[in-house]
């Protein structure tokens, strides 16, 4: 029996054909045990092939191919002998396989010097582990612990792709691999191939230097696709990688071959049998295979917590401090502290402490608290708005007893998850409380930890990862350039193809009557085409998650391998989901544009005031003083606001200035915060596509009448006319016809939008009929409400996230309302929103503002109001 342990996936970044899904499954289908996944200079992929080798059955080796400083060099200037990096292009590559946690974590910090080694001025996102350099020998010793090795056999070669040890002399190749046997000891192998005819010599001389080293061998195959007919899909995907043609990247002394790593047509993934004939008077060498594939028993503590330590006042515990707090917070806001209120927060508290989430809130409100003392607006979005104790912390809005709202939502104590706390930000100042949390929880010495040097610090807080991939327009184009498809032609091919995912481009070039005349049955195109579905999918280079940042306890190289991004950021090689089965901490600031506004049009109104004159030109007569907004004070039932928002009146105030948001809040002369929370949910597209929007407008234009299954119904959908607008509305059913906890609620929620199993399912729908049969329901009726909850949980809107918009949307329709001036020069300040400036500028004209046209020696580049 063989098993592969060099196998590339497209994570290589278009050196490899596979999917990781794609080696697992080939290895499942051929019998092998286990199978490892090497990706160049990157484990991008090493969390997910691990859960779905589990899966299937197969034992995942998490590994990667490392570029490795090839020799040392004595420095002239000084005695002491060093690596230096002279020539990154004849650095070797080393195949390396997590033998434990230990060896997992190693791989980490190894490839993490490979990427952050160097920083460029200008990083090339596109080919982003160019950006890095070898590894040097000392940095190997440091982190071999846990680390198998398994390095190529010695030998001279024009190919790039095969990157050996580069030595002519056979004494330097030894020492070269004595020195790796040195760092390894028992861990260490040297690696045979045969992919090419010559091969066989390469095969002799590290037999000779395994004897002579007491070095075993193990053979290989260096998989770049799965099948044989496979080749030219890799060769074309490191053609688009360099730039280059087809034509010149098969070539051996082009620049771009050796910009390339092309292979040979023999590294597919070959079963034992193919393996076996290679081979075949060493039967040894793909024995040991499985030798090294038992070595390796990697486990990995997927979906624990693990939270950042929140450094209290002596004598607190993080919990006690969190209580203080919270408590602190609901006598400033509730006065006094009603019995109701103080329920609600003793039993999210004790939830809290059950599952030792303490220190994330903490970490959550201090960077709130941080905002707020910079004067930067921030506020919680989403599921974080149904908690009493993130509005006693002041990160989020909206009271959740007001609202209906449920902590379950939030947080549901049967799951133990950590919840998501989602933070609007500034949009113009994120990268600031960014540069903030970097500091405060980004660097910090670790004493404890044996891989962070004495006095050096270790990363805590990176940005997370996420994968660029090619649309279909983009993959057909960047397949025909390589096959020297003149432009112009490619041009006249692509424009006509649709915005579709690359897996179904085919199907819509025959469906579509544009595409009916493309040549897709000639060559090259027929050739082309079914190159560029093997990029579907497929990554082109890591980028950087929009909002997304994990923080941990201790340096992320623990757990994960960094890269440098641009401006210097940190970026994680995982993606969210990845993070998130790790049990790190995610948190997601977004900057929002709309917040700018809020925050330029206050300072624009303070302004005002401050300038503002005290007397009329006659000096006599005292003018009235413009006044200062405390946005949080916002009078609720202001008549001249809500007037405005029912008109529909609302260009650009945050999220209700679209023509479909205006024409919905005049339709249903919307004046309160509920009734604007009900349009922010019910013109999403989730509702237009259940059909919820079509009724609601029906029973609103008086033209249907709400209908309700049973009575117990109507007090939970009367205030949306008997419509399922909210998530939180699903809850309420379950909870009234299911007679479940509001936790079984959440299950149901979640188990009919997909985010849960389907043995939750089957069982939560049981209980639910069974529950509804025993109120009075007819079969029918209980299949047609449990038809209501299960397509609605998917596509309802969480009225949580709606409450804060809503809370937020009138308080900007306030400042439009009352300071028409300062808040419409801040929207062309901020620029813009929905629309183009212009229609802003049109918009103040309309609101009898005038609007003075730019001036050499009064105009700034931001708007300004002038007090005529």
């Amino acid at each position: 029996m063989f098993v592969h342990l060099n196998c590339h996936s497209h994570y290589s970044f278009l050196r490899a054909v596979p999917s990781p899904q794609e080696i697992i499954a080939a290895a499942a289908e051929a019998g092998m045990p286990a199978v490892a996944l090497t990706d160049t200079n990157g484990m991008y992929a090493a969390i997910p092939f691990y859960k779905e080798a589990l899966a299937r059955g197969v034992k995942p080796i998490v590994g990667v191919k490392l570029d490795v400083e090839p020799k040392e060099k004595a420095d002239s200037s000084s005695a002491k002998l060093r690596i230096r990096n002279d020539d990154p292009e004849k650095s070797e590559q080393i195949v390396l396989l997590a033998e434990n946690a230990e060896g997992y974590s190693n791989l980490c910090r190894l490839v993490t010097l490979r990427q952050m080694g160097t920083v460029a001025p200008q990083p090339k996102t596109e080919d982003a582990e160019n950006e890095g350099r070898p590894v040097t020998l000392g940095e190997l010793a440091q982190y071999s612990g846990g680390v198998i090795a398994l390095a190529p056999s010695p030998r001279t070669s024009n190919n790039s792709a095969e990157k050996g040890t580069i030595y002519r002399a056979p004494t330097e190749a030894t020492d070269r691999v004595s020195a790796l046997r040195a760092i390894f000891g028992d861990r260490f192998y040297l690696a045979v191939q045969r992919l090419s005819p010559g091969d066989g010599r390469f095969l002799r001389a590290a037999e000779r230097i395994g004897r002579e080293l007491n070095i075993p061998l193990v053979a290989t195959n260096n998989v770049h696709f799965l099948k044989p007919g496979e080749h030219l899909h890799h060769r074309a995907m490191n053609a688009v990688r360099v730039g280059g043609l087809l034509t010149t990247v098969g070539a051996s002394l082009t620049q771009d071959s050796r910009k390339a790593e092309i292979t040979t047509s023999e590294a597919w993934f070959k079963p034992h049998s193919e393996m076996q004939r290679l081979f075949p008077d060493h039967p040894e060498l793909l024995h040991r295979t499985l030798e090294i594939a038992e070595r390796c028993d990697l486990k990995l503590e997927l979906g624990k917590l693990i939270l950042p330590e929140f450094p209290v006042p002596k004598g607190e515990t993080a919990f006690s401090y969190l209580w203080k707090q919270c408590f602190d917070g609901a006598r400033q806001i509730y006065r006094p502290v009603t019995p109701e209120v103080l329920s609600r927060l003793t039993n999210e508290l004790n939830v809290i402490e059950k599952w030792g989430l303490a220190p994330f809130f903490l970490l959550v409100w201090d960077i709130v608290e941080e905002a707020k003392r910079r004067g930067i607006p921030a506020v919680a979005r989403g599921s974080a708005a149904s908690s009493m104790v993130t509005y006693t912390l002041g990160i989020s809005r909206v009271c959740p007893l007001r609202w209906g709202l449920y902590f379950e939502r939030f947080l549901n104590v049967q799951r133990g998850d950590c919840p998501d706390i989602d933070i609007d930000i500034c949009g113009a100042r994120r990268d600031e409380l960014l540069d903030y949390v970097y500091e405060r929880w980004g660097e910090r010495k670790d004493a404890n930890d044996p891989h962070v040097a004495s006095g050096r610090l270790g990363p805590h807080v990176a940005m997370i990862g996420s994968f660029v991939t090619m649309h279909a327009r983009l993959a057909v184009r960047e397949i025909a350039k390589v096959f020297g498809v003149p432009p112009l032609e490619v041009n006249r091919f692509t424009k006509r193809l649709p915005h579709r995912p690359v897996r179904e481009i085919l199907q819509a070039i025959r469906a579509l009557p544009e595409c009916r005349d493309l040549p897709v049955d000639e060559e090259p195109w027929k050739t082309i085409l079914q190159v560029a579905l093997k990029l579907d999918d497929a990554p082109r280079h890591l980028g950087i998650h929009p909002c997304g940042t994990v923080i941990a306890a201790r340096p992320l190289t623990q757990y994960m391998p960094l890269e440098r991004a641009a401006k210097g950021i940190i970026v994680a090689q995982y993606d969210m989901h990845a993070v998130e089965a790790l049990g790190l901490i995610k948190m997601d600031l977004l900057g929002q544009r709309g917040f700018t506004t809020m925050s330029l049009a206050l300072d624009n109104i303070e302004k005002q005031e401050a300038e503002a004159k005290a007397v009329a030109p006659d000096g006599m007569t005292p003018l009235p003083k413009a006044r200062n907004i405390d946005f949080d004070a916002i009078p609720e039932n202001d008549p001249a606001t809500c007037e405005v928002i029912a008109s529909g009146r609302t260009l650009g105030v945050f999220q209700v200035e679209s023509p479909a948001m205006r024409g919905m809040l005049r339709m249903m002369k919307a004046k309160t915060l509920e009734e604007v929370a009900i349009a922010l949910a019910i013109i999403r597209p989730g509702a237009a596509e259940y059909g919820s929007k079509e009724l609601f407008v029906k029973r609103l234009l008086g033209e249907d009448q709400p209908a309700y299954a049973h009575d117990a119904l109507k007090p939970i959908l009367q205030d949306t006319l008997g419509v399922c607008v909210y998530q939180e509305q699903v809850m309420q059913i379950a909870l009234a016809l299911g007679k479940m906890s509001l936790a079984e609620a959440d299950l149901v929620r979640r188990t009919s939008a997909k985010y849960s199993g389907r043995a939750d399912y089957e069982r939560l729908r049981t209980k639910f009929e069974e529950a509804a049969g025993m109120m009075g329901l007819t079969e029918e009726q209980r299949k047609e409400t449990w038809m209501m909850v299960e397509k609605f949980a998917g596509f309802g809107f969480c009225k949580a996230h709606a409450a804060t918009y809503a809370d937020i949307s009138y308080r900007m329709a306030y400042l439009k309302t009352h300071h028409p001036a300062e808040f419409l020069a801040a929207m062309c300040s901020a620029g813009a929103g929905f629309y183009h400036v212009s229609a802003y500028v049109e918009e103040a004209k309309r609101w009898g503002i005038e609007v003075l046209l730019p001036s050499v020696n009064h105009s700034r580049m931001e708007y300004i109001v002038e007090l005529r």
